[in-house]
């Protein structure tokens, strides 16, 4: 299917290619071919207007045989079909699918749009992306309105912003870019909705191995996780056939550590072991769909390591996707323990392909490993690479771009924050992990506390102490990082929260030893600024309180957070006596004047080249 797809588009290519489409479905029973009806029809649309005369007679008579002769036998899967009104020549099979999926309501409509759009297959997505533009826009503009309308608004709002912002949020390398405009299109089209009327659900997959992969079932647990919430959606969303087949294998190995055989599908798992059936049956539909010819696959690896390796690895990557790709691969390389490198050793091939999203959900448990069981100087390269990228965000002189920079710390945008927030909602990569590693601590904390609260328990068994000495040895290299850095470089990626967090640590420490309130004022002043721009104007007003003397920026954030735009605009005209040139400054007083409705003053009072 990934050949085909990507073969398709292709002018060249594409009546050869619609025409051995058209022979694998009609091949196929119509049990198999479901799954296919929703990515050959997005496929067919996206492309319509490349395709040549024949091409399209061709794709005419595939859409054909789906809608019209297996139309009645395909159910639900008719509900996978995009919208085939948007081509004119297809509007004969576009009210014969409408016939065969009867009336239905705007709700469902919608959800029919919605579903579609979480497919991971990047052209189903697309087109479904550009039906919900139209929904909303022109055929259901009255229904949209209905539902973001009242104190509270319809829970399907809600639904609309978590599909829109997940896909906002894909990074796959295969028509992203594409997906993303559209997706920020349609939230334009929604409108900035007031986020206390609606509720965005979020499903959070992440895992955190606590034994350190020496229980049995829980590495089988993690490798399911592995399978289910990041190789299958990886796999059916590429059109790369090479990163596919990457993919293929390392689901391929992972399948075998979880003792899956062939047997699960071909004499009904008579033969397996019940636990591996069971684990086989936990799988939803469409994983098991993708999978089950892998539980065959021959795909091999070609060992390529590079032993060349200079640490820190960040200072000689130019980009981030370098940087992160070459890095897990190093570490994949050091995992500790028979079980970690038998899981992790499948994905060698699949992190270094152009999409980064294996490497970037795989890294935590890495680094995870290696600091509470690896050797010491891999403990410590880890470190330092973590240091490394920490002080290049606030290095002002650093030759990394950017984009590199912002992108290193960078990996996976909490969505919900990203609509109502001001610090460009990213979690950093530096950040996750060391947010990863933070949980592993507490959570074992929080068992060990429960151990001892029981009067029942004998004296620690040899399994708590290693986890314990794990303990003692992770909390070592997270408290040695130094908190000051921490939140000068949480501050600079804009990851205003965080860096508040880091900053109020540094002052409760530096209560403690002693430290006078006149001491403390450099760390109030950038509570204050933090406040500013996490717009938390009763914070401001708070530490306002401990600061002795007020600086002219303090004062300018306390007028404007409050809406003195008057008090505000003499202090900017202060700021431009003292530097005239300055452009920040002219912003600044240009925003009080158009606060103040003082629209004609820019152009009079200021001359632009």
């Amino acid at each position: 299917m990934a050949t085909f797809q990507t073969m398709v588009s292709i002018p060249e290519l594409s009546e050869v290619t619609l025409e051995s489409w058209y022979k694998f479905l009609t091949t196929l029973k119509t049990v198999e071919l479901g799954p296919h009806v929703g990515p050959t029809s997005a496929a067919i649309v996206a492309s319509w207007t490349i395709f040549s005369e024949h091409a399209r007679i061709v794709a005419f008579q595939a859409l054909e045989y789906i809608v019209c002769t297996l139309g009645p036998d395909l159910r639900q899967h008719l509900e996978e079909i995009v919208d085939l009104s948007v081509i004119e020549e297809l509007e004969p099979l576009y009210f014969r699918l409408k016939t065969l999926r009867g009336t239905s309501s705007s709700e469902q409509e919608l959800q029919r749009i919605l579903n579609q759009s979480s497919s991971d297959n990047p052209t189903v997505t697309t087109q479904a992306l550009r039906e919900l533009k139209s929904f909303m826009m022109k055929d259901h503009k009255d229904y949209i309105r209905q539902i973001t309308s009242g104190d509270i608004f319809d829970p399907r709002v809600g639904q609309i912003l978590a599909s829109l912002l997940t896909t906002a949020c894909r990074d796959n390398g295969d028509g992203s870019e594409g997906i993303r405009l559209l997706s920020f299109e349609c939230i334009g089209v929604l409108g900035a909705v007031d986020p206390d009327r609606c509720e965005i659900a979020y499903r959070n997959t992440n895992m955190v191995v606590m034994k350190n992969f020496t229980d049995e079932g829980e590495s089988m647990v993690f490798a399911l996780h592995l399978i289910q919430d990041l190789l299958v959606g990886a796999f059916r969303s590429t059109s790369d056939i090479k990163y596919q087949s990457h993919l293929a294998y390392s689901i391929q190995e992972l399948l075998k550590f979880c003792q899956f055989t062939p047997a699960l599908v071909t004499n009904g798992g008579a033969s397996v072991p019940i636990k591996a059936r069971n684990r086989w049956g936990s799988l939803p539909k469409h994983v098991l769909e993708t999978v089950t010819p892998l539980l065959e696959g021959r795909f091999k690896l070609t060992n390529s390591s590079n032993t060349n390796i200079q640490h820190p690895i960040y200072p000689t990557q130019s980009t981030y996707r370098e940087w992160i790709q070459l890095w897990t691969t190093h570490l994949i390389t050091r995992a500790s323990g028979d079980t970690a490198q038998r899981i992790f050793g499948v994905f060698r091939s699949a992190v270094r392909n152009k999409d980064v999203v294996v490497a970037h959900h795989i890294l935590p448990h890495l680094v995870l490993n290696i600091l509470i069981s690896g050797n010491d100087d891999d403990a410590a390269s880890v470190r330092t690479e973590i240091l490394t990228v920490l002080e290049d965000q606030v290095d002002l002189e650093s030759n990394s771009t950017s984009d590199k920079k912002l992108l290193s710390a960078q990996v996976k945008i909490q969505f919900i924050r990203m609509l109502f927030c001001t610090d460009r909602t990213v979690f950093q990569a530096v950040f996750m992990l060391l947010d990863h590693l933070n949980k592993w601590v507490r959570v074992v904390r929080q068992e060990f506390s429960s151990k001892k609260s029981d009067s029942k328990r004998a004296r620690p068994d040899r399994a708590n102490l290693q986890v314990e000495e794990q303990l003692l040895r992770l909390d070592s290299i997270l408290s040695n990082i130094d908190q000051s850095l921490m939140a000068k470089a949480a501050f600079q990626c804009k990851a205003f929260a965080r860096s508040l967090m880091n900053f109020e640590q540094q002052i409760v420490t530096l209560r403690e030893r002693g430290v006078g309130q006149k001491d403390l004022s450099e760390y109030y002043e950038k509570l204050h600024e933090i406040y500013a721009h996490l717009d938390e104007p009763d914070g401001m007003e708070g530490v306002s309180t401990l600061i002795w003397a007020p600086s002219l920026e303090h004062q300018i954030r306390q007028h404007e957070s409050t809406g003195r735009w008057t008090s505000a605009q003499s202090c900017w005209e202060l700021r431009l006596q003292e530097s005239p040139d300055s452009v920040d400054f002219h912003l600044g007083l240009l925003r009080c004047l158009r606060n103040l409705g003082h629209y004609g003053k820019p152009i009079t009072n200021f001359q632009f080249d």
